[in-house]
């Protein structure tokens, strides 16, 4: 099927056809699924494509399957991290070159009201609690040219959750 793209309505025409015959073959919750990419880490851990949505405390992300600290470290030693100031996140590429992408998506103070340092902090919940602190937990934090894998933060902070598949 040859698509001719000459305005703004072809083009939308064009993404609703493909979109349609994506939904034929694969079905329609085949878009909205998690896949998850094999960055090539000596664990053999697989990251998801994407964040689950929204925000999590740290007791909603460890039962929404948030990382180990192992994992979040072995992620920050055996990957390349390179920022990306159009997209305001890092791209994190594995030792095969497969790469994912985290969002610098913010974080929620008390897990209400909206998103603060939206695009510019990205925050991330693991599943253990801080050893320092039993009252925190223990999550990836970045910014541009900073990155901490396994920072305390209060437990009842919204961070966001990025799956893993061991």
């Amino acid at each position: 099927m040859k698509l001719e793209i000459n305005t703004r309505e072809d083009l939308d025409k064009a993404i609703e056809v493909l979109v349609e015959t994506f939904e034929q073959q694969h079905g329609a919750e085949a878009k909205d699924e998690i896949h998850y990419i094999d960055l090539g880490l000596p664990s053999g851990a697989k990251w998801a494509d994407r964040n689950l949505e929204g925000y999590f405390t740290f007791d909603e992300a460890c039962k929404a399957g948030a990382p180990s600290a192992v994992q979040i470290a072995e992620l920050y030693e055996e990957c390349e991290w390179e920022w990306d100031s159009q997209k305001k996140g890092y791209t994190v590429t594995g030792p095969n070159g497969n790469s994912i992408f985290l969002p610098a998506a913010g974080y929620r103070v008390n897990n209400e009201g909206e998103p603060e340092c939206l695009g510019s902090e990205g925050d991330y919940w693991t599943k253990c609690p801080s050893k320092t602190s039993p009252s925190d937990g223990r999550g990836l934090y970045f910014k541009a040219g900073d990155v901490d894998p396994l920072s305390s933060n209060g437990r009842a902070y919204g961070f966001s959750v990025r799956p893993v598949q061991e």
